[in-house]
């Protein structure tokens, strides 16, 4: 684990960013397959278009979502069919 030291912005702040961005060019010119987590479809994405190699999906995640816009659409959910 890594602490940042933008407890609020967290990975989104820019300097933290910027860090990153540098690490992932640094692998990139010495041939280091990365690694890192994704918890949505879209992070899947991002994070191979930077070039990652080794993407797990926190599943928790994306069945948290997938719920929370079933809820949000509004219609009752039988279970028992």
């Amino acid at each position: 684990m890594v602490n940042t030291g933008y407890k609020q912005e967290g990975v989104e702040h820019p300097e933290v960013q910027k860090a990153i961005n540098q690490f992932y060019e640094v692998a990139r010119q010495k041939n280091v397959p990365l690694g890192t987590i994704a918890s949505s479809a879209s992070g899947v994405r991002q994070e191979l278009q930077k070039g990652t190699a080794f993407i797990p999906v926190v599943t928790t995640a994306v069945f948290m979502s997938a719920f929370s816009e079933i809820v949000s659409a509004g219609g009752e959910i039988d279970f028992t069919k």
